[in-house]
């Protein structure tokens, strides 16, 4: 038995760099990877794709303008319903 082998493991693949390869200690496997790329504090995480989103995250003002426009809303609808309940006669300004 060879001493100079490599162990089982992943591997960078010697076709592709951006790919591991698993080495099962006698061949190379089809089985790849992406090359995970260590985190800022040196600890490695694994490769997790990104998930797409579907349409833009509203910007911070776009997001003010939303929260007054629904507080608007909530006050006049309130007001509104308040006038409703108002069980005093009409004042008639017009002269007699």
């Amino acid at each position: 038995m060879r001493t100079d082998v490599p162990a089982r493991g992943w591997y960078t693949d010697p076709g592709n760099d951006r790919l591991q390869r698993w080495w099962n200690g006698t061949d190379w496997t089809p089985l790849v990877r992406p090359v995970t790329l260590p985190s800022p504090q040196g600890t490695e995480k694994a490769s997790i794709p990104s998930v797409p989103r579907h349409g833009r995250s509203m910007s911070t003002d776009a997001k003010r303008a939303l929260i007054i426009t629904a507080i608007a809303a909530v006050v006049f609808t309130i007001s509104g319903y308040a006038g409703v309940f108002d069980s005093s006669p009409p004042s008639s300004s017009m002269p007699e």
